[in-house]
């Protein structure tokens, strides 16, 4: 009875504080920015005002949003806005993690003795809750978690941004283990009730929350993790504090939640039943603590005046002591804490400053996903002009609880400089070019957003760059006698004679400009270099800090050399010159500080400063120490310039950073504004970027000279030339580039923003849980190589002894760009490219050494002793002398590191795109062809050739043996005054045609520029010319170069100086590399005679500018009906960034296409399917003998085959496999089948978190078919397996043991003759431009809506995958399901004609009796094929092949 009164009078309590909090007298309305007339509920119109109660986060978020007055009208429910959409998945996610609490087993157990199913209310105020007891019945609530789990995906009609952000609100991000935090007094605030601050004794547990005494032992309940407002200070926890955690009285209810790994585990004590323990009081019990909403039990409180006299309390310092984590006496870090929060309210309003009076405010409400709440902060001062929006993500870095009011409220103003707010911290802005912003923002813009603008070399960035890698090789080996920089000097020179010849120096002048610096740098290393300061070692202190001038400094170790960073928490990235540990007279403390080294004259330059603040941020984060200050070194001058972190350039620079984010941040397919101008035509007219700029300014802002601030001079100077059509194509493509690199950024950002495993095992675009070989280590010393560091990792053994699944598995191939990075947050330690992948082994190359993740040394103390595992140590030895420890490049310690390798989305390269599109619009005659080409699509001309070319195609003809066809499309490319097209059809020898025109031109004594977007498709057409002696030039990375072609890299050349560098490059007839190669030095030397694009019908239209401005004429071959160029962004693709220039041209001027006609790869039946629905019967074969060409099976026919069943299948019980289809598949007759799975069925379905669909009946129905075929005497390089789907490719890989599941050992392949297989399994795409003897296709589809996904609806893939097979074409799949495709169900139609659709029986692999289909369709008619029934009649280039055939 006395346990009955007790707990109604704690709930009493509860519903007056509730009262208390809500209504409008309460202080903490008073202080909310929206508190007033409207907060109080008298129907106030502003329909801005939100109410805001101090609840917890759930409850508080909730009410934020449902609470708005109603004339706010339907815009705030409307499904694109974000409170509507906010509103419902916040609803749908707490129903559903409701139904699943009450799912769970302990919860099981309540229900039983209660014998209903419970539905907490979804808050006080909010739509569906309830003053009385929320009960429902077992079906109630099951309809109701089903209902929430259909409302999980956002509105339909809602902009995908909107649906990305709206589906990440409620969903707490879980910080890495060593960031996790634990708050010491939000533990006592949930503990103690708000009487304790008056005297009260301390309640118990039960008393608290309502429950009975045994209630508290049962398993706490996974809701949001409890964060209370107020003035809340944080310690780490760590792993270490389990016996801390263990020893606190009752830290199996409310602290065990706090601390628990599941993020949502606090708040809902109050929800909590009586257990079935307790089944004599468990009615009362269960409608008491039934009855409690969590906010109540928050409520309860009086947060205020708890958490004012907390630090008043008796013995509080001995409750802290002993849930002490270990690190309470650690010194603190500044900025070390970080809170990820989303945007979801800006507004204005006013506060009284004690010394200005009423002054405004920017109030931003954030819910924060670190701390599963949210906040309210108050931007003041120079943070007020923060271009803050709904749906932006802010980081609040900093101390917090210092600026948190008893209301949660962040007050960040320019006062203090406790918290940084980081606006879009996913932009990550170069340090450098954020520090040349102050000059003029919008060329800092430019810089991120345009790259490789051309320009004239500058000498004084070349002797720079080379002072650099001599300072710092010498560093790093401590020796700066004479012989050793002289040697150190002659092993650097040879990497930068490309970068000397541009500059028109010679090597020894370029020696001789470093040789009188090094003087200097022998001087700073005899003062500088030491375990301790010497006398002299003075520097200087910027802005003469409370130090007075000067002090001594040494640099004792050296921890990193151009140390790469990125900070998501601060958003910046940049490579710091050195890293180094300097120890200064005063207190002889040991700091990691950054060290630049500047090597111009000016010591005066605040980009210098502003870079080294910035840099010191970096280090913070990668070190987790607090970085204070850094070094600068001017060695012209001899001054070292201590750049200590001041809090007001701080400041400026990251409200800097916040403003050009809003410039670089993705903006979904919407395009992205650019700064205001500067307005001073005096440094206008000296900026690099002044011609992509005006550009810019006319095409995107409809900008003058006037509004530029120029003279009509100077701006007619720069776009005089330009027609309204050139400045809308400018707009337009811009636009589509921004939309494209909008999702480049947001995978990029999975970085860090997922976990690895997590995006290793879902999107295959990481591998996780890598550790390094250490003895496979290698490095070329090509000094500025991308990739001169070779380095391995292989799977780390996890806790099971057992391996991650196979390293094939994944989206990461040979040649892709990559990020190391390690566990730890420690992000893009080196990047590179994939040199080899193999099942349990991957190879890079990268810039860098990977050092792995910093690693503190004894005596190590985070104030005052800094001290890592460096790359080289001078240490103090007995008698006053000093030692030099060398550790090398990577310490023996980077093995125990764990890390993972990320495919980089190459966000670079689009700002190499945006430049070749600016650059066809700068003034320039060259220019001003290809816009008369590409833009105005001015109609190209040919001319006759004449006798002697003529004579000369003749005679290669015969020489040769080229067809008809070849021999036409060499006479048409030299008749072209402007440009030609070839349409290569499958097969057709567009390799063989493009070396052979290649030889004809040089002969001619012509140059040639040739260039595909695959290193690949450049080398191919090498390779056939690499023999003929012609002097030609391979630009790119060794690694990425066919190892036959490397002797043709300048590197590899033998060259000894500048001058034999020239004559090779001007000796060359041919050039080879990359679209996005022509950035190389030889360009701005050169112009080509020839441009030759391959594969031109894939790359997209700004891609493909890059060389095609390097030549007078050019040449694109590709087929624009098989894949087109791949384009992310579905806006981007839409919008016409997926047509190619190639296809452009072709549409605009059909006459001017030549085909290539006669191929010699697939048998006459399989040439039908594609040449009928496709090309219009205009593809041959060559011969006869491709004609006819069939199978061969050497080791035994299908039947014998079949009756021998060579691989591993059980028996049915009483009955036998029907094997029969496999022998018809197999048929060498039937060059084309098609496998009907219908009467199987065989369905598709999606793996938990699989990205495409999987069909695991057809991966056994293709493994049985290859298997087949291998018994048959098939050799495995023949045969080549294809998927449109990732996911099914993954299930094929591994049924044929290529690539393990993921929880098979990768040492331990299932069996020795899938450990022999050597089949290739690829997606289609990648398979374009190969093929093999036989194709078995795995088509996946099927199901009984007849849905064939967006894959299959592209008919060029279909093209790519029936076109690759020689002598046989298997494909499996539904016919019900593909017929919907209009090119397959025309395949299926031909097969039926030809007898070659094979219909699988029921039994074919599953035992027993057939089972009725009942809902496949009825056979489909097989009339015969019509002439010109091609998909593609009435398309401008095939509608002109279809009337000369119908004339001819």
């Amino acid at each position: 009875m006395q346990r009955s009164e007790a707990a109604g009078s704690a709930r009493k309590r509860r519903h007056e504080a509730a009262q208390r909090h809500c209504s409008a007298d309460s202080p903490l309305a008073k202080r909310s920015p929206a508190a007033g007339p409207a907060a109080a509920g008298d129907g106030s119109e502003d329909g801005d005002v939100v109410f805001w109660m101090p609840m917890s986060p759930r409850g508080t978020l909730q009410s934020a949003l449902r609470r708005r007055t109603p004339s706010a009208g339907a815009a705030s429910d409307s499904a694109d806005s974000a409170d509507g959409i906010v509103r419902r998945i916040l609803d749908a996610r707490h129903t559903a993690a409701t139904a699943q609490h009450d799912a769970s087993p302990t919860n099981a157990r309540r229900r039983t003795a209660r014998g209903t199913a419970h539905v907490p209310r979804l808050g006080r105020t909010g739509t569906g809750s309830s003053d009385t007891d929320g009960e429902l019945g077992p079906a109630a609530a099951a309809a109701a978690a089903a209902a929430a789990a259909a409302a999980l995906d956002p509105a339909a009609d809602a902009t995908p941004l909107a649906q990305r952000r709206a589906r990440a609100i409620p969903r707490p991000l879980a910080p890495p283990k060593s960031e996790k935090m634990f708050d010491k007094r939000q533990l006592l605030s949930s503990l103690l009730p708000g009487g304790l601050a008056s005297g009260a004794p301390t309640p118990t547990v039960e008393e608290l929350t309502g429950a009975t005494p045994d209630e508290h032992l049962q398993p706490p309940l996974p809701p949001p993790l409890l964060l209370l407002p107020g003035d809340l200070s944080t310690q780490d926890w760590g792993a270490d504090s389990a016996h801390d955690l263990e020893s606190f009285p009752g830290h199996g209810t409310e602290l065990g939640a706090a601390a628990g790994s599941d993020p949502e585990c606090a708040t809902e004590q109050g929800q909590q039943s009586a257990s079935a323990e307790s089944a004599p009081t468990a009615s009362a019990a269960a409608a008491e603590a039934d009855d409690l909403d969590a906010d109540f039990v928050l409520d309860d409180a009086d947060i205020d005046s708890l958490l004012g006299d907390l630090d008043n309390l008796d013995g509080l310092d001995e409750l802290l002591h002993s849930v002490d984590d270990g690190a309470a006496h650690a010194p603190s870090q500044r900025f070390r804490d970080c809170e990820k929060c989303l945007v979801l309210l800006v507004s204005q309003s006013q506060y009284t400053d004690a010394q200005a009076g009423a002054r405004t405010q920017k109030a931003v409400r954030v819910y924060s996903q670190t701390a599963a709440r949210e906040r309210l902060l108050l931007l003041r001062g120079e943070w007020e002009a923060t271009p803050v929006a709904i749906g932006d993500y802010v980081n609040v870095v900093g101390d917090i609880g210092r600026c948190a009011g008893a209301g949660g409220d962040v007050v960040i103003d320019s006062q203090q400089c406790d918290v940084l707010p980081i606006l879009n911290p996913d932009v990550l802005v170069s340090c450098t070019h954020l520090s040349d912003s102050f000059l003029c923002v919008r060329r800092a813009v430019l810089k991120e957003r345009v790259r490789e603008i051309s320009g004239e070399a500058r000498t004084v960035m070349l002797v720079g760059q080379l002072l650099h890698d001599l300072f710092q090789a010498c560093a790093v080996a401590n020796r700066w006698d004479g012989a050793a920089v002289d040697a150190e000097m002659r092993r650097i020179l040879p990497s930068y004679t490309e970068a000397m010849w541009e500059c028109g120096m010679d090597e020894d002048a370029a020696y001789r400009q470093v040789a009188e610096v090094v003087p200097r740098f022998q001087e700073w290393a005899q003062l500088y270099m030491h375990a301790r300061p010497r006398d002299g070692a003075h520097y200087k202190v910027h802005r003469g800090a409370e130090a007075a001038g000067e002090g001594a400094v040494a640099v004792s170790s050296i921890l990193n050399v151009e140390e790469n960073v990125w900070s998501p928490k601060f958003g910046l990235k940049g490579k710091v010159d050195l890293t180094v540990v300097a120890r200064y007279a005063r207190g002889g403390a040991a700091a990691v500080v950054p060290f630049e080294l500047k090597t111009g004259r000016n010591t005066e330059n605040a980009q210098h400063r502003a870079q080294l603040v910035l840099y010191t941020l970096l280090l913070a984060d990668r070190y987790g120490v607090d970085v204070a200050q850094g070094l600068l070194y001017y060695p012209r001058t001899g001054e070292m310039v201590c750049v200590p972190r001041i809090d007001d350039e701080l400041r400026a620079l990251v409200a800097m950073r916040n403003t050009m984010t809003r410039f670089l941040s993705h903006a979904g397919d919407s395009m992205r504004r650019l700064p205001d101008m500067l307005g001073r035509e005096f440094s206008c007219t000296r900026c690099a970027y002044q011609p992509s700029c005006f550009v810019a300014h006319a095409a995107l802002e409809a900008g003058g000279a006037r509004s530029a601030g120029v003279s009509a001079d100077v701006w007619a100077a720069q776009v005089a030339h330009l027609r309204p059509a050139h400045l809308a194509f400018v707009h337009d493509w811009l636009r589509l580039i921004d939309a494209e690199e909008s999702d480049m950024m947001r995978f990029r950002a999975e970085l860090w923003s997922m976990a690895a495993e997590y995006r290793d095992r879902h999107t295959g675009r990481c591998l996780a849980g890598l550790r390094m070989d250490l003895a496979a280590a290698e490095d070329s010393r090509e000094v500025g190589s991308f990739s001169r560091y070779r380095m391995a990792f292989v799977p780390a053994a996890t806790d099971s002894g057992h391996h991650r699944r196979s390293m094939l598995d994944s989206q990461i191939g040979v040649g892709d760009p990559i990020i190391v990075s390690a566990d730890g947050a420690q992000y893009a330690l080196a990047v590179g490219y994939v040199v080899a992948l193999e099942r349990a082994r991957i190879t890079v190359g990268l810039d860098r050494p990977v050092r792995g993740v910093p690693k503190p040394l004894p005596g190590f103390e985070r104030a005052a002793n800094q001290v890592f595992e460096p790359v080289l140590d001078i240490r103090a030895v007995a008698g006053g002398g000093e030692e030099t420890v060398v550790s090398g490049e990577v310490p023996a310690g980077a093995a125990r590191d764990v890390f993972r390798i990320d495919k980089d989305e190459m966000k670079s390269t689009m700002g190499r795109v945006r430049a070749n599109v600016m650059r066809m619009f700068v003034a320039d005659a060259g220019n001003a062809r290809c816009r008369r080409l590409v833009v105005d699509l001015d109609p190209p001309t040919f001319a006759p050739l004449h006798a002697n070319v003529e004579a000369r195609v003749l005679a290669v003809q015969t020489a040769k043996r080229l067809n008809a066809g070849q021999a036409h499309v060499i006479r048409t490319v030299l008749a072209a005054n402007d440009y030609a097209l070839v349409l290569g059809m499958p097969g057709t020898g567009k390799t063989t045609t493009i070396a052979e025109l290649v030889g004809v031109l040089v002969g001619l004594g012509k140059s040639v520029l040739l260039a595909s977007y695959t290193h690949i498709a450049v080398d191919n057409v090498l390779l056939k010319l690499a023999d003929r002696g012609i002097p030609m030039v391979r630009l790119g990375s060794r690694s990425k170069v066919h190892p036959q072609l490397a002797r043709f890299l300048p590197a590899a050349a033998g060259l000894e100086s500048v001058q034999q560098l020239d004559e090779h490059f001007r000796r060359a007839r041919i050039v080879a590399t990359t679209c996005l190669g022509v950035t190389h030095p030889v360009f701005r030397a050169r112009e080509f005679d020839y441009c030759i694009v391959d594969e031109a019908s894939q790359i997209t239209l700004p891609v493909c500018l890059g060389p095609l401005l390097e030549a007078r004429r050019f040449v694109l071959v590709g087929d624009h009906h098989q894949l087109p160029p791949l384009v992310r962004n579905a806006g981007a693709r839409d919008g016409g960034l997926g047509t190619s220039l190639f296809k452009r041209l072709c549409e605009a001027h059909p006459q001017s296409v030549v085909r290539l006609e006669y191929q010699y790869r697939m048998s006459a039946a399989i040439q039908r399917l594609a040449n009928t629905l496709i090309y219009d019967g205009h593809l041959r074969c060559g011969t006869l003998r491709v004609a006819r060409q069939t199978i061969r099976y050497p080791a035994a026919d299908p039947p014998a085959a079949v009756r021998r069943w060579p691989f591993d299948c059980p028996r049915p019980p009483g009955g036998a496999w029907d094997m029969r289809w496999a022998e018809q598949a197999l048929d060498p007759r039937r060059g084309a089948v098609f496998v009907d799975t219908d009467a199987i069925p065989a369905r598709e379905h999606r793996a938990d978190g699989a990205d495409s669909a999987q069909n695991d009946t057809e991966v056994r129905i293709v493994r049985a078919l290859t298997a087949l075929l291998r018994a048959c005497g098939v050799d495995d390089r023949q045969i080549a397996v294809l998927s449109p789907y990732r996911a099914q490719l993954r299930q094929l890989e591994i049924a044929h043991g290529i690539a393990g599941p993921r929880d098979r050992d990768a040492d331990s392949p299932s069996s020795p003759s899938e450990r022999r297989c050597g089949i290739e399994m690829h997606t289609v795409d990648r398979y374009q431009g190969r093929d093999a003897d036989v194709i078995v296709i795995s088509w996946v589809r099927s199901n009984s809506a007849r849905a064939i996904g967006e894959l299959l609806r592209d008919w060029r893939r279909i093209n790519v995958a029936i076109t690759r097979a020689r002598t046989k074409l298997i494909m499996v799949g539904s016919q019900s399901t593909l017929a919907r495709s209009p090119l397959l169900a025309g395949v299926l139609r031909i097969l039926h004609s030809d007898g070659a659709v094979v219909a699988m029986p029921a039994n074919a692999l599953i035992p027993g009796p057939a089972t009725a289909v009942a809902d496949r369709p009825p056979a489909l008619p097989p009339p015969p094929a019509r002439a010109g029934e091609a998909l593609l009649r009435g398309r401008p280039i095939t509608s002109n092949i279809v009337a000369e055939q119908q004339g001819s």
